[in-house]
């Protein structure tokens, strides 16, 4: 995002990718933020378990409207996976967020990646080992 400028510029990539971020930060401070202060708030934990059947509810709800709309039934036995998938995929933005913009790993002078030193030993490492 900070090398390329992205949602700097007015194109759809842009416009795209941005989308994607806000997305997943909405979706952290969701599970994060909001419901922890709704249930400190109100007291009440049992909210825990209320919130967790919608969110499955409704992305089984979701999962099936895609599976009628696209005349594909077996799309709902893959269910299980889209859910656990969903928050596979929310932990890995996280970790990855944070490690490249809050704490800087991963950045490249030159603008050009390189595996030297991370993945394969030099001969002259090899000769000393």
């Amino acid at each position: 995002m900070r090398r390329h400028g992205i949602g700097k510029k007015a194109q759809r990539i842009d416009a795209y990718l941005t989308y994607q971020i806000l997305q997943n930060m909405a979706f952290f401070a969701y599970i994060f933020v909001f419901i922890p202060l709704l249930i400190k708030t109100k007291h009440n934990p049992a909210l825990l378990a209320y919130i967790f059947l919608w969110d499955v509810s409704i992305l089984f709800g979701i999962t099936l409207y895609v599976s009628i709309k696209a005349r594909r039934l077996d799309v709902l036995s893959a269910y299980p996976v889209i859910y656990v998938l969903r928050w596979l995929n929310a932990w890995v933005f996280l970790r990855s967020f944070v490690e490249v913009m809050i704490l800087g790993k991963f950045r490249v002078a030159d603008g050009a990646w390189s595996t030297a030193g991370r993945r394969y030993k030099s001969d002259a490492n090899l000769l000393t080992a």
